[in-house]
């Protein structure tokens, strides 16, 4: 199933996957929606090892986070 909703999201959204995470901050840009929220990680266009919101059971501290003057 998720070749199938790849292919899909690729043909939506007329792209190569080329940057992907641009794309869908497009697609949210541009949609109906008054607000469009999209991570810090897939603005900047890092993976999957940049991700701020862990899941249970791998928390941090919470020292890592996002600081405009760093």
């Amino acid at each position: 199933m998720l070749r199938r909703e790849r292919e899909f999201a690729l043909r939506y959204l007329n792209t190569d996957g080329a940057e992907i995470n641009w794309d869908f901050i497009r697609a949210a840009v541009a949609s109906v929606a008054d607000t469009a929220v999209f991570p810090l990680q897939d603005v900047l266009g890092l993976g999957s090892e940049a991700r701020m919101n862990l899941p249970s059971g791998r928390r941090t501290t919470g020292a890592g986070g996002f600081c405009r003057d760093s």
